[in-house]
């Protein structure tokens, strides 16, 4: 692995990877301002490498990294060094992904993996099931854990096809009118229920559903994002995450507890500063934490995750004793913005934000497999 030396100390070159094409490429743009500011340079040599929105790679100079927005950023890449895939591995020796949402999370750690770069992704198959959050469920269901009672959608013509993740009718299919979509619905789920799109953002696209006309405008608005449409009951009680961290044998952090103002989080409560509160530990008595805990790294050893994760998931105190935890979703790589509930939880441990990126880097180098041939 190449290194370079400093005041004869080996660095690393780390190449910090952000925008991209999803909704999420803005908070990708936070969460990259943040990892180069925590990032020790006495150990490591950072380049911040800018993907556009048509997956490009540029390496970008320091003073174009604190402009506003992503387009912004893209207006400017005449300032910047175009790399192509081909020459990345000559350039950096770790690739630390801040690349949210789609492409990001599931394409770009394959692409690193066939150029043997070492990175702190979840993995190949990790980052694929990240983002297909209908897959997850399969895979919790048969692992015994609990997720949300899930009805997938696609429309197929004037009608749609719902696909049922219900412990009755696992994995049945059936096409419905538009008239009738709603009738299973509310049968299946009972009301409110939530929409939103499979492949896409923890918090984006996200709908309350009541009533039949919101039902169709809920799904005219996950349909822009992605064509497989999750319907899953609404979960009343104490929305946890936790982070997860390791491989072979990964540990979970103290959870933490994210109330929200409204029926679920938003994208800028979750992100921005000074729109949500976060309480860690939660205000749960210590057994239930501990439950919490346990079930997060049985899901991340289901889902074949690696290096690190946050996990989302509630606490509903009256669901019945066994299945109180419910699992919502994995988020790899999490934001990273100031913000975020994962620095708190690195904090509990004792960790500075520059210590909890040092380990995401181990852990990542642990993962990495060279390839012979």
């Amino acid at each position: 692995m190449n290194k370079q030396k400093k005041n004869g100390t080996p660095q690393l070159k780390i190449g910090i990877l952000m925008g991209g094409r999803s909704a999420e490429k803005e908070i990708s743009l936070e969460s990259a301002r943040h990892v180069y500011n925590h990032l020790d340079p006495s150990k490591y040599i950072l380049i911040p490498i800018f993907t556009d929105r048509k997956m490009c790679l540029w390496h970008i100079p320091e003073s174009l990294l604190w402009l506003n927005t992503c387009s912004d950023i893209e207006g400017k890449l005449n300032e910047a060094e175009q790399i192509t895939y081909e020459i990345l591995p000559r350039k950096i020796d770790f690739a630390f992904l801040t690349t949210h949402g789609k492409y990001g999370e599931d394409c770009l750690p394959a692409l690193l993996h066939l150029l043997r770069i070492p990175n702190n992704s979840c993995g190949v198959l990790g980052g694929a099931i990240n983002m297909d959050k209908f897959m997850q469920r399969k895979l919790l269901i048969a692992d015994g854990l609990n997720v949300p009672l899930t009805v997938g959608i696609r429309k197929k013509d004037k009608e749609y096809q719902c696909i049922h993740l219900l412990p009755d009718q696992f994995a049945q299919e059936s096409t419905l009118s538009r008239a009738r979509l709603w009738t299973r619905l509310a049968e299946s789920l009972n009301r409110p229920f939530v929409i939103k799109p499979s492949r896409e953002g923890c918090s984006l696209a996200i709908n309350k559903v009541t009533c039949a006309n919101e039902l169709h405008e809920a799904l005219a608005e996950a349909f822009q994002y992605d064509n497989l449409i999750l319907a899953e009951e609404f979960l009343e009680g104490k929305e946890i995450t936790t982070t997860v961290l390791g491989n072979e044998e990964p540990f979970a952090l103290t959870p933490t507890e994210t109330p929200s103002k409204g029926d679920y989080l938003t994208v800028e409560e979750k992100f921005l500063p000074g729109d949500a509160q976060m309480i860690t530990p939660p205000d749960l008595p210590k057994a239930v934490i501990k439950q919490i805990k346990a079930g997060c790294v049985k899901a991340y050893q289901s889902m074949e995750l690696r290096v690190f994760s946050r996990i989302d998931g509630f606490w509903c105190p009256s669901r019945p004793e066994g299945s109180k935890f419910v699992i919502l979703e994995p988020n790899s790589p999490p934001g990273m913005t100031p913000s975020t509930c994962i620095f708190h939880q690195a904090a509990e441990e004792g960790w500075s934000q520059s210590d909890f990126f040092d380990k995401i880097i181990k852990f990542g180098l642990n993962n990495f497999t060279p390839h012979q041939g």
